[in-house]
């Protein structure tokens, strides 16, 4: 006598998946699932790292003083605590230099030689735009008048020539002399530095003063020469590296220095 709730078991073909079985199924998929959700989670959690942004322009600041007592010019491109030349994805429309105006009377001045006054409508500003080419060729325009005698020197490009930046190394200085009496070009003290911005991460950029103790002129330069300067590398400079002082002249310290610049932000 069968009982009337006996349990068939279905045949292979009929059987439906158990409780057991769903379960079994269930907790895999869910499995399966939490996982991918972690490492969602991860990834989202997880910044990718920053990229630094390279700065687009050099901003080179000029600054040209003058004292009326010796008819001596000084220059520096050296920023100072208000600002100056500098790399920035901005481009500088005006210049920012110091003015003996900023000091009182007898007061120490800042990055010029005391006494002498700032030449607002001779300093310019030029932005150069880094990703205009692989060089940045710096034309150092050195000219001279015999009368005072005065040295006065410029990295500033003119409309059509000049300082650049461009993916053909320039070979020779482009200067223009100005057409003013007594004036002429110093070609021994005047020249080009090709440097390759593709070299390393750094513009270590040299400024080195010298002053000619007998008339009290000072002469600024820019350029490498066998004693290390200016240059590009993956190393920023910690020290200014400039020739010895030729004979009349002194080298001056409190002028000189490196500019080191990020070309990699």
């Amino acid at each position: 006598m069968r009982m009337l709730f006996e349990h068939v078991p279905p045949s292979k073909e009929t059987r439906l998946p158990t409780f057991h079985h769903l379960n079994r199924r269930l907790l895999g998929r869910l499995a399966i699932l939490a996982t991918l959700v972690t490492a969602a989670t991860v990834q989202l959690l997880v910044p990718s790292p920053a990229r630094a942004s390279a700065p687009r322009y050099l901003n080179i600041h000029e600054c040209r003083y003058y004292v009326p007592a010796l008819a001596d010019h000084f220059v520096t491109i050296r920023p100072t605590s208000i600002g100056g030349t500098n790399v920035s994805n901005s481009a500088d429309t005006s210049v920012t230099c110091r003015s003996n105006l900023d000091f009182p009377p007898g007061a120490p001045t800042e990055g010029f030689p005391a006494g002498y006054i700032y030449l607002w409508g001779a300093s310019q500003v030029r932005p150069l735009d880094l990703t205009a080419g692989r060089y940045l060729n710096l034309h150092q325009c050195v000219i001279y008048n015999n009368n005072d005698p005065d040295m006065l020197t410029s990295l500033m490009p003119t409309a059509s020539t000049g300082t650049n930046v461009s993916n053909v190394p320039a070979g020779a200085p482009s200067c223009v002399v100005p057409a003013a009496p007594g004036w002429g070009y110093l070609p021994q003290n005047s020249g080009v530095a090709a440097l390759d911005l593709t070299a390393g991460r750094y513009l270590n950029l040299h400024q080195c003063v010298y002053r000619n103790s007998g008339n009290q002129d000072f002469h600024t330069t820019f350029l490498p020469t066998s004693s290390g300067g200016t240059n590009v590398r993956d190393t920023p400079d910690t020290a200014v590296a400039c020739a010895p002082a030729p004979s009349g002249w002194s080298y001056v310290a409190a002028f000189s220095g490196v500019m080191v610049f990020d070309l990699r932000g």
